[in-house]
Parts: structure tokens; C-alpha cells; sequence
């Protein structure tokens, strides 16, 4: 009976991989942007849009004047959402489907004061009551399925209104929840979340233009500190928002980030600001210490400083402040420029990586030494597609680290990162959607010979390589051509393995590490379908699902050939670079065996076993099977190995 029972366990184990071969728990994660898609608040006006103020006639006529705590003097006009597929303002649209999310339900409306509304399009108010003990109105705003805009105007309000509350359909009006259900649901699944956009980090950077600095013969760069950043008391959060000690604010607080990192279980990965003063990044350091991390010992947190400081597009003006900055430092012979380097570019270059050594040295003074590269994971990210400038700020990085900050480089870095996103090639132009996805499927190797170049780059110098992001992208960014094509390729069920080849195969199998999809949700339009949904309440879309199921959080599987043993067996770690140890408790082990995903048995010459370890630093990075066989029990564990 036994070795019935043992033949049933092998072929329920080693008799199909198609779903083994890609469980990945800890290396995938997603980027949440700041797309209104997410839903991200139960209370809609934290993320509405612009707030303008209107004339006698009902027109507006630019921003609406604010009182000091942010709400508006006069009568005004709202922009809750929009969430119109692109172009439908000024047809024909990109998207041949249409497709837009349905918010349509009853919402609970509340302001401090009087005023007479009136939404753009199906809409109804009812239920007002206005209670002159509280100078409070609230009422019932019911909105239409298909209403993909949401436009308030507030009149008669006889010098404006306060405290105005939206309630999403489904949650109580004092309900003390933040954030909806819907958003972090869908980020739960995954390891770690970069949070890159829900803080604002484009173009999150300032000058002073009453000031000249004499050495750009341009405006000042200024510096960002702790107090200008946007808190939890700020009454909504939106890029030019509210404005604090001449700093215009953009993104959501780190208290939020904190709090959904809490409800998602996910490691976050931050972005400080480029202009962040050494005192903001020790504050901020301390926040994460005192409310996250001291509170749960599992956590890691990454750390990255900016975002492509080295993108020129527009909205990424972090670039040019940071080479603003590296001139007026060079000026000061700062070890940046100690060679007499007078190149902008390379002196930005370097200036990012001393900067970034800098901000692993302050986060250092909060969680000590120990924790550095450890739970706080600092990663260095640049432009993947350029090897040269890579292997040069290595170079520089490599050779200044000890005067910057002692010691090497893997002191202070966890990893080098880049975005190799993929595309399909010129097919994209012209190609029907199913073309489009072959193309994608054609053309996701192609830079596989950078992506093995950096990873091994970052390796010899102990780092990891990491993608900070990832996904198919495009190259014909705001192209109308063939748009309504590649709307719908993105749709097809065939982009599911479009999506799991590109990281198993294409990342995952040459040595990568910690894998970015780009991004949770979007509008799918000329300006790309970054998106792995485009509907939050919807997780069935296939480049989401294809995610999903690369995670697996049933991590080791266990078969007792007699349920009433008892004896212990534990291995570890795992993940593994090289040495994985066995940790046994009275269990007699007859036999180790390694098997590869596809049920091959692994050379006993590629690996060197003893009782108590297995050294498999000569095995390729990938998903194994080790199956340990006793005299009563079989214990099969799923091994990753990394670099």
C-alpha cells in the first residue's frame, strides 16, 4: 500500500509542471500608479482633480481661491473623475471598445455650509438636508451607470463651503476606513509594491525662480524638507494641490503608503524625492522604522531615490534639477568633478550615485548597519538600454564609494536596477491584434544579451540586478497609428503567456532578481496599455491573472507515506544562492534527489550533499524539486535558486 500511495504522490508532484514551472512568491511585484482607476479612497474628493472657480454665469475662470486649510472662498466647480477612454472629448477615441469603468451607484454627500449643485449628466440629488446647528447640508447623489465623468458646481455658497465629504457606494458616511476594498485586494497578492507614482515622485522637484544662482545663470534649485511634504491632514492630495512653504505638493502622504502597505502585506518600495534634504530622508527613515517596521519584523522596505534621473521627457523634471545641482556642486570641487570632469551628463550621473550612498547612510542611522541590504534594500536604478552608461556609473561608483560613505559598494547597495520592457516590434504599427501579440512573443528576447550583461555586472560586484519596472511596452508613445489594434491585443487571452514567457524566460532563467510589473492599472490608449487591469473590481483581465498565477504561496509541498509520523524535517534558506540546510528531528534520510521543473533528475555531480547540507551553487537560477525520501515519510520542497 505504501508504494501505491508513493506512485500516486510522483505523478501528482512530478506528472505535470504546467503550473509549477511558474511559482516565483517573492520576486514578483507590481507598481501602483496614481491613476484615479485605482479607486483608491472611500472618500472621493482626497483624489479629485481640479477645483476652478466660477463667474456670475456658471463659467470657470481659472483656480478657485483657497483659505488656509486648503477649501474653497467661492463658488466653484469640482472635477471628482474621469474616467472617459481617451480621446472620447474629441472623438474618434482610441479605443474601439469603448470600455470605461462603471462607478455608477448612490454616494453620500456632506459640507459645512449651504449651497445650491448641479453634476454634469446622470446624475440626481436627493434627500438634502441642510441642519442649521451644525451649518451642515448633506444629501444622496445618485449617478448612472455609464456616466464616465463626474462634474459637481457648487453656487450660492455665499463665500464657499468646508469639510466636503464624498462617500463611495457600499461604505458608511463616518465610516474611519480609508482606502477601498477594491485597491488593495488587488495588490495583496504580490510580494512588494513600488509606490513610485502614489507618492508623486515625477517631476516632484523645485526652483526659485525670484533667484538666480550665478553658476547655471538660472534659476535656484531648491531643497524639499520634511515639513513641505503632504500629510495625512491635507484635505485632498493631487500633483499642485495645496502649496507649503513655497513647495507645491504632489502625491499622496507616507502616512497612506504606510497604512496600505499595513492592509496589503507587501513589502514597499519607496521613491524619495531628488530634492529631499539629509533631514527629511532621516525623518522619513524614522516614520517607516517607528510605524512599520518595529511593528512587523517581516517586512522589508526598498529604497530608491527619484525615478529615471536620466529620463529628459516631459514630467520628468528630476533629471534636470539633479544636473542643475551637480554643476553648482562640481563648482564647489565636490568628488563628483575631483578629475576635472566637466561633462553635465556624467556629472549628473555621478551625483545620483553619491546621493544615492548618502541615503543608505542616513537610513543607516535609523535601522543600524545590520539592517542595511538586509530588510532595507537600497537599489541604484538607470536606463536599462544603455549598456555603456551603466558599466561607466558602476565604474565611478565602485571607485568613490569608500571616500563617500567607507567600504564597498555592497555596504551600501542591494541592488543595480534597470526596465527592460519588451515590445513587438514594428508590427505594432500596422499588425492586427493577434499579430501584435505574436510580435510580442518575437521580439521579448531581444535584449537578452543586455539584460545578461548588467545582471552579471551587478553580480560581481554582490548586487542583485532587479527591474524597477517591466511589462509590454510601445514605441509609438502618443502615435494615434494603429491604435485601436493595440487597444485590443492587450485583451487577448494570449497575452497571458505572452506576460509569464517574458519573466520566466526571459528574467528569471538568465539570473534576475526582483521583477516590477509595470503597472497595476491604466487607460489602454496612443500613450500605451501599461496597465495589467483597466477595471480594479475586475481581476480576471489575462496580463493580471498571468501575475497571479506566478505567485504561489503554498511555498514547500509535504507527502507523509504514513499521516501519524511525527518526525521534523526543515530546510533552509530558501531561496539560495549556494549552501541549503537540512534541520532533522529523528527522520532517517535514505536518499536526496533535485529534479528541474519538467521532471528531469539533476547530475548527483552538480551538487554536493551530506546529511545535513547541499551545496547547489553550480545549478542555473530556477524553480527545482527536491524530494528527500525516508522510511516512512517523502517530503517534496519546492527550491529557488538565485544568484
Amino acid at each position: 500500500m505504501r508504494y501505491f500511495i508513493l506512485t500516486i504522490v510522483l505523478i501528482l508532484v512530478f506528472g505535470s509542471f504546467s503550473k509549477a514551472q511558474n511559482v516565483y512568491p517573492k520576486l514578483i511585484g507590481i507598481n501602483v500608479s496614481d491613476d484615479d482607476r485605482n479607486l483608491f479612497f472611500i472618500d472621493v474628493v482626497k483624489s479629485s482633480g481640479s477645483w476652478e472657480e466660477l463667474d456670475g454665469n456658471g463659467n470657470t475662470i481659472g483656480d478657485a481661491p483657497i483659505d488656509s486649510s486648503g477649501w474653497p472662498t467661492t463658488d466653484f466647480q469640482m472635477n471628482l473623475w474621469d474616467m472617459r477612454p481617451l480621446f472620447a472629448w474629441v472623438p474618434p477615441m482610441d479605443d474601439p471598445d469603448s470600455f470605461q469603468i462603471d462607478l455608477g451607484g448612490t454616494y453620500k454627500l456632506s459640507y459645512m455650509g449651504q449651497a445650491d449643485i448641479y453634476g454634469w449628466e446622470n446624475w440626481a440629488e436627493s434627500n438634502k438636508v441642510y441642519d442649521s446647528g451644525t451649518n451642515t447640508t448633506t444629501s444622496d447623489i445618485t449617478i448612472t451607470s455609464g456616466a464616465g465623468q463626474f462634474v459637481i458646481n457648487f453656487t450660492n455658497t455665499n463665500n464657499g463651503i468646508q469639510n466636503i465629504k464624498l462617500t463611495r457606494p457600499g461604505f458608511d458616511h463616518n465610516t474611519s476606513q480609508r482606502h477601498n476594498d477594491p485597491f488593495i485586494d488587488r495588490v495583496k497578492p504580490f510580494h512588494l509594491a513600488r509606490f513610485k507614482d502614489f507618492t508623486g515622485t515625477d517631476g516632484n522637484c523645485h526652483w526659485d525662480y525670484g533667484t538666480t544662482n550665478t553658476v547655471l545663470n538660472a534659476p535656484q534649485p531648491i531643497f524639499q524638507d520634511w515639513d513641505d511634504r503632504p500629510t495625512v491632514d491635507d484635505i485632498r492630495y493631487n500633483v499642485g494641490a495645496l502649496s507649503k512653504n513655497g513647495i507645491v505638493q504632489q502625491g499622496f502622504p507616507w502616512e497612506d503608503l504606510i497604512e496600505v502597505a499595513k492592509l496589503m502585506a507587501v513589502d514597499p518600495w519607496i521613491c524619495v524625492p531628488i530634492n529631499a534634504t539629509d533631514n527629511y530622508v532621516r525623518e522619513l527613515a524614522k516614520m517607516l522604522k517607528s510605524d512599520l517596521m518595529d511593528l512587523d519584523t517581516s517586512r522589508n522596505i526598498y529604497v530608491e531615490l527619484s525615478n529615471e534621473v536620466w529620463n529628459g521627457s516631459p514630467g520628468f523634471e528630476q533629471t534636470y534639477w539633479n544636473v542643475d545641482m551637480a554643476r553648482v556642486e562640481a563648482d564647489t570641487n565636490n568628488i563628483i568633478a575631483a578629475d576635472g570632469e566637466t561633462d553635465t551628463t556624467m556629472l549628473g550621473e555621478r551625483r545620483f550615485v553619491r546621493r544615492t550612498i548618502e541615503i543608505s547612510v542616513l537610513f543607516q542611522e535609523a535601522f543600524g548597519a545590520s539592517l542595511i541590504n538586509d530588510r532595507i534594500r537600497i537599489v541604484l536604478a538607470t536606463q536599462f538600454g544603455w549598456v555603456d552608461r551603466n558599466l561607466r556609473m558602476m565604474d565611478w561608483a565602485k571607485k568613490n564609494v569608500d571616500a563617500i560613505a567607507g567600504g564597498l559598494l555592497s555596504d551600501h547597495l542591494y541592488a543595480w536596477s534597470g526596465a527592460p520592457y519588451y515590445s513587438s516590434g514594428s508590427v505594432e504599427w500596422t499588425g492586427s491584434p493577434g499579430e501584435i501579440v505574436a510580435g510580442y512573443d518575437a521580439y521579448r528576447s531581444d535584449d537578452n544579451t543586455t539584460k545578461t550583461t548588467l545582471i552579471t555586472m551587478a553580480n560581481d560586484e554582490n548586487l542583485k540586478y532587479v527591474a524597477y519596472e517591466v511589462g509590454p511596452g510601445t514605441t509609438a508613445i502618443g502615435d494615434a497609428t494603429n491604435v485601436g489594434n493595440r487597444v485590443k491585443a492587450e485583451r487577448l487571452e494570449s497575452m497571458y503567456a505572452v506576460v509569464q514567457s517574458a519573466f520566466t524566460e526571459d528574467w528569471f532563467d538568465l539570473g534576475g532578481d526582483e521583477y516590477m510589473y509595470f503597472t497595476l492599472i491604466g487607460a489602454y490608449g496612443r500613450y500605451g496599455q501599461w496597465g495589467a487591469l483597466e477595471d480594479i473590481t475586475d481581476d480576471q483581465a489575462p496580463k493580471y491573472r498571468a501575475l497571479i498565477d506566478l505567485i504561489d504561496t503554498n511555498y514547500n509541498s509535504v507527502v507523509t507515506l504514513n499521516p501519524e509520523d511525527t518526525e521534523e524535517l526543515t530546510i533552509y534558506p530558501n531561496p539560495s544562492n549556494s549552501i541549503i540546510n537540512i534541520k532533522e528531528t529523528g527522520f532517517l534520510i535514505n536518499k536526496i534527489e533535485f529534479y528541474t521543473t519538467n521532471g528531469k533528475l539533476i547530475p548527483k555531480e552538480m551538487l554536493q550533499y551530506t546529511n545535513s547540507s547541499i551545496d547547489i551553487s553550480n545549478l542555473k537560477n530556477g524553480v527545482y524539486f527536491m524530494k528527500i525520501s525516508g522510511d516512512t515519510k517523502l517530503k517534496i520542497n519546492k527550491i529557488i535558486k538565485l544568484r
